[in-house]
Parts: structure tokens; C-alpha cells; sequence
């Protein structure tokens, strides 16, 4: 037995059944606005007995320091049992930017310049197995693994003059013994808080 699950294809939060409105960043929906997601319900299970495991929803674009200079970016697949850090090569988004510029126009180079906002939608549909044997550097960690979350977000330093400008707003996620600190796009900071909270962290 299946049902739907729909997820905003804007910011990749999960959507309550019915909703007109992404209550997580206030995209209006429609057919094009939601993406829907068929998985196992809950109460399925397979023949050894392990529940299958359920999507909760993706943080997109989050990034982190890698030495001194370099920057490694992820998209964070939330499901019931484990996050998994999907990252994203230069490779990957040079694809995506390049499909998206065959849509041409103004909206083609708006989606050909944003392509890396816009990768976490692959795994909308991907098993959450597929996406962590994607590429070889992607990991993952067990939520019962995870002793605190925090969400933190930037401050608005323009002071409602002009275009508003944030401080960098963040995820950090602490284990047992590591610690995980990502940058988040503003605009995904509640997409983040709402995933969080979801899977019960």
C-alpha cells in the first residue's frame, strides 16, 4: 500500500494533504508548485520485517568549510531514520544550469544562474539508499545518533533600509562525538526549522 506525499518544489518542505499555501516559505501551489512523492505507508513493511523508510523532507543548499579556503556544499535528505548528506559537485550543478538554460528567456538564465538552489528536487523522488550511493563523499548519520540540533538565523543588518542583507544564518548538529556546523541560505532557513522539527529533533 502507497500514499502520496507532496513536498513544495520551491523550497522542498513537506505539504500537508489539501494545502493551497507552502507553509514554510508561502509559495501559492498548483500542479507545478508541488511535487508528489509516492512511498510506502507507514505501516508497511518488508518481508524481514524492517519498515521502509519514509522521506521527511530536504534542506537544501547548506554549505561548509572544508581546510581554509574551500567550500563544500550538501543538500540534506531528512528521513525517519537518518539525515543523509548528499553533496554537490561543481559537475552536478554545471548540468542542472545547463538544463536550465534550455528553457531560454529570462526565466532560462534566472534558472541557469540558481541551478544549485534547485538541486535538492532530484532527491524529491530518489529512495533516500540511492541518493546516499550517489556520489562516493556522500554520509550520513542516524538520528538516534544525534544528541542536539540548532537552528539559527541570520540578522537582518539593513534595519528595513533598502535590500535586506543577513548575517549567515546556520545548522549545526552535534553526535555523540562530532560536531557538524552548515551555512543555510536565508531563504531555506525555514524550510530547515520545519524539517528539524518533523523528524523530532
Amino acid at each position: 500500500m502507497v500514499q502520496e506525499k507532496s513536498f513544495c518544489t520551491n523550497c522542498g518542505a513537506a505539504l500537508d494533504k489539501g494545502t493551497k499555501f507552502c507553509g514554510s516559505c508561502g509559495q501559492k501551489l498548483s500542479e507545478s508548485a508541488a511535487s508528489s512523492v509516492a512511498t510506502p505507508a507507514p505501516a508497511a513493511s518488508t518481508s524481514q520485517g524492517v519498515s521502509a523508510e519514509q522521506l521527511v523532507g530536504i534542506i537544501p543548499a547548506v554549505s561548509r568549510k572544508k581546510g581554509f579556503i574551500s567550500v563544500e556544499a550538501f543538500n540534506i535528505v531528512v528521513t525517519e531514520r537518518r539525515m543523509i548528506f548528499a553533496i554537490m559537485t561543481t559537475e552536478m550543478i554545471k548540468e542542472e544550469a545547463k538544463k536550465a538554460g534550455k528553457k531560454g528567456g529570462l526565466a532560462g538564465i534566472f534558472n541557469a544562474v540558481t541551478a544549485g538552489y534547485s538541486l535538492y528536487k532530484r532527491y524529491l523522488d530518489m529512495p533516500p539508499e540511492a541518493a546516499l550511493k550517489e556520489n562516493p563523499q556522500n554520509f550520513f548519520v542516524d538520528l538516534n545518533r544525534i544528541k542536539k540540533v540548532k537552528v539559527k538565523e541570520g540578522r537582518n543588518m539593513t534595519q528595513g533600509i533598502g535590500i535586506p542583507r543577513y548575517e549567515d544564518s546556520h545548522l549545526e548538529i552535534e553526535t555523540a562525538g562530532e560536531k557538524y556546523k552548515f551555512t543555510v541560505p536565508h531563504n531555506f532557513i525555514g524550510t530547515a526549522r520545519e524539517v528539524v522539527s518533523k523528524a523530532g529533533l
